[in-house]
């Protein structure tokens, strides 16, 4: 189980030109690229919409946790 967090590729490719100086050695290319191939089936992964900010983004995903966390 996990969490898939999903946006358009427009928004990917915005926040991927506006990093600087982070761990990813992703480049938009490779992001186009894993998208021309998609992801696939998500099995037992909950899509959580990532496209607002980390917070929100982080409020989604512990809503979907269970009261044990």
């Amino acid at each position: 189980k996990g969490f898939w967090l999903d946006l358009s590729p427009d928004l990917m490719a915005e926040r991927i030109a506006g990093r600087h100086g982070d761990a990813s050695d992703a480049t938009e290319d490779v992001m186009h690229e894993q998208v021309a191939h998609g992801h696939g089936p998500l099995g037992t992964w909950t899509s959580v919409d990532a496209s607002g900010s980390p917070e929100s983004t982080l409020a989604a995903v512990l809503a979907r946790l269970p009261a044990a966390y």
